[in-house]
């Protein structure tokens, strides 16, 4: 697993140079090795970054589909952290916009103590 984790930090890396494209193939890669492995709750986190990338792509057809994936292996495991499924469910409210998801990660954002999270939800379940 030492791989995937050199390949997610070199993807967090390029992600944030702006090279979107180079970052979301390293973290392909890294999740192809964490499915490999069965490391279920790294290859989630892995996922969402991979959405992540898409949608900031502008690509929310391919966002969504890992956005699911991610959130079922999560909702799945009784360890998962409120944060990482709040944002999980936070990727999944900016592609869909549906204002149940946004309730649900304004609530876990709230559990973990993110109050930026809290905010923002907040913000955008305000009418509109």
């Amino acid at each position: 697993m030492d791989q995937a984790i050199a390949l997610k930090r070199r993807a967090q890396e390029e992600r944030n140079t702006g090279r979107l494209e180079q970052a979301r193939l390293l973290y392909e890669q890294a999740a192809a090795l964490e499915r490999e492995a069965g490391d279920a709750a790294a290859l989630a986190h892995t996922l969402r970054h991979v959405a992540d990338v898409h949608r900031a792509q502008e690509h929310p057809e391919l966002a969504l589909p890992l956005y699911r994936e991610t959130l079922a292996i999560y909702r799945a495991r009784p360890d998962t952290a409120p944060l990482e499924l709040a944002n999980t469910l936070r990727g999944l409210a900016l592609v869909t916009g549906d204002d149940e998801t946004w309730r649900e990660a304004r609530d876990l954002y709230r559990q973990a103590g993110v109050e930026a999270g809290v905010e923002e939800c907040t913000r955008r379940l305000a009418p509109r």
